[in-house]
């Protein structure tokens, strides 16, 4: 597979993961209140950062993890808030 295939088969999976979870959330949105787990894997959009010849739709712009060791003190709720400032 080319680079590109590899790309539009993750913005494939990124779709399937939406349609069987409760699907995208605007960081400006969200709160720690939200049932957050403790660890994880974020992905971020931008508005005006769009996909070109992987598709359509918003590019990822950003990929985080956080606290994926168990026993970490750190949550991803923790890091997301770090990011909406």
């Amino acid at each position: 597979m080319s680079r590109l295939d590899h790309v539009k088969r993750f913005y494939e999976l990124l779709s399937e993961l939406e349609q069987r979870s409760s699907g995208i959330h605007r960081l400006a949105d969200c709160h720690a209140q939200m049932p957050w787990p403790k660890r994880g894997i974020y992905f971020f959009m931008e508005n005006g950062e769009i996909r070109r010849d992987s598709g359509s739709g918003l590019r990822i712009v950003r990929i985080g993890t956080h606290a994926l060791k168990a026993g970490a003190k750190s949550t991803l709720w923790g890091r997301l808030s770090q990011h909406k400032g």
